[in-house]
C-alpha cells in the first residue's frame, strides 16, 4: 500500500520526486508502504539527504512515534559534533585509549626482550630447533656400556644370569655404569653391592608391586645378614622354597591374617603344584569354580565349627559362585 507525504518546499530549494514535473509550493511526495506516516516539514528536513546537484532528496519517512528515538539520527548528530569539533583544532585521544596503547607497547617491548635473552643464537639457522644441539648429540659423554660389552669378558656370569630369575635385569642395573671399567678394566671397578639395604628397593614388600613378584620383610627375614650371603644375586634362587604363600603374596597373606579365614590355609581352597613354588609364571594355582566348596564349611549340615555363619545353599546366591559376591581372603558379608 503506498503512502503520501506532504512536503513544502521554498521557493530556493528545487523539488525531487517521483514527478518530474514543476514544483508548486505545496506537493505531495509518494513514498513506499514501509516508510510510516507523513512528516512534517522540519522532520523531512532532518531524514531527508541533500542531491549532488542541490535540493532535496526525501529519504524512508519514519512513524511519528519514532522520531524521537531514532538511533540513525543520533548517530548522525554525534557523527556531525564529532567533525564540528575535528575542525576546531587537534583532537586528543580518550584517556582509556591511552592506557590500552601504553600497555600494548609494554607488552611488545617484553616479548621482543624475552626473545633476544631466551631464545639460543643458533635456533632457526637450520631449522625449528637450535643448531648447537646436532654437535652435542655428536660428542655426548659415554658412561653406559651394554650387556653385549660385559658378555665378551664375563661370558661364563653370563651364562648363568640368562637362564636365572634376573635375566630381564641389566648388569650395570646393579652395577652402575661401565663404559670407565670398559675403557680402563685394571684401574676402575664396577660397583659390586654387598650391602643389605641395596636388594630391598626391589624386593622389598610393597603392595604396589604385581602379585607373585618376590617380597620380603627386611626386620623379620633374616635381620643384619646381607643378601648375597644366602642369594647369588646372578641366580637368585632361594636356598629353600617358601613354605608360606606369604613370601610371595605379601598383601593377600596380610589380609587374611585380619580376616575370619585367618586360619584356613590357602591349599584348602586353591590346588597348588610345586612346580608353582618354582616356576609361579607359568604354574597358576586353581581357584573353586563350585559352591559346595565353601558349602564345605556354610552349609547347614557341614561338620565344622558350630561358630561359623551357615547358609542354604539352594536359595543363597542362586546360581553365583561364592566368591563373586563375597572376598574369600576378606569375606565380610555385604
Amino acid at each position: 500500500m503506498a503512502m503520501f507525504a506532504t512536503i513544502s518546499a521554498g521557493p530556493d530549494q528545487r523539488c525531487v520526486g517521483y514527478f518530474p514535473q514543476a514544483c508548486s509550493e505545496t506537493r505531495t511526495w509518494r513514498a513506499s508502504s514501509r516508510c510510516g506516516l507523513p512528516l512534517s516539514r522540519p522532520d523531512w528536513r532532518d531524514y531527508a539527504r541533500p542531491r549532488r546537484r542541490g535540493g532535496w532528496q526525501p529519504s524512508c519517512f519514519p512513524s511519528a512515534a519514532g522520531v524521537a528515538h531514532n538511533p540513525l539520527k543520533s548517530w548522525i548528530a554525534s557523527l556531525l559534533e564529532w567533525r564540528r569539533r575535528r575542525s576546531d583544532g587537534p583532537t586528543r585521544l580518550p584517556q582509556q585509549v591511552s592506557r590500552l596503547l601504553l600497555l600494548f607497547a609494554l607488552l611488545v617491548l617484553t616479548l621482543i626482550a624475552a626473545r633476544y635473552y631466551l631464545v639460543p643464537q643458533t635456533f632457526g639457522e637450520l631449522g625449528h630447533y637450535r643448531a648447537s644441539a646436532i654437535d652435542d648429540e655428536l660428542t655426548p659423554e659415554i658412561k653406559y656400556a651394554s650387556r653385549a660389552v660385559c658378555e665378551s669378558c664375563h661370558w661364563d656370569v653370563l651364562e648363568v644370569h640368562s637362564e636365572a630369575r634376573h635375566q630381564s635385569v641389566a648388569c650395570e642395573a646393579c652395577h652402575g655404569p661401565g663404559a670407565a671399567h670398559v675403557d680402563a678394566p685394571d684401574e676402575v671397578k664396577p660397583f659390586i653391592p654387598t650391602e643389605r639395604a641395596f636388594c630391598p628397593r626391589c624386593h622389598q614388600y610393597d603392595p604396589s608391586r604385581p602379585t607373585g613378584f618376590p617380597q620380603i620383610d627386611p626386620i623379620a627375614h633374616n635381620p643384619l645378614t646381607a643378601c648375597v650371603t644366602c642369594h647369588d644375586p646372578h641366580a637368585p634362587e632361594p636356598p629353600n622354597l617358601p613354605a608360606t604363600c606369604g613370601a610371595c603374596h605379601g598383601e593377600i597373606a596380610r589380609l587374611k591374617a585380619a580376616s575370619h579365614h585367618a586360619t584356613v590355609p590357602c591349599i584348602q581352597c586353591h590346588d597348588t603344584t610345586d612346580e608353582h613354588r618354582d616356576t609361579p609364571r607359568t604354574s597358576l594355582p586353581t581357584k573353586p569354580t563350585t559352591r559346595e566348596l565353601c558349602g564345605g564349611c556354610h552349609a547347614p549340615d557341614a561338620d565344622s565349627s558350630p561358630n561359623i555363619p551357615r547358609i542354604q545353599l539352594d536359595a543363597h546366591g542362586e546360581r553365583y559362585v561364592c566368591w563373586q559376591c563375597h572376598y574369600p581372603h576378606y569375606p565380610e558379608t555385604r
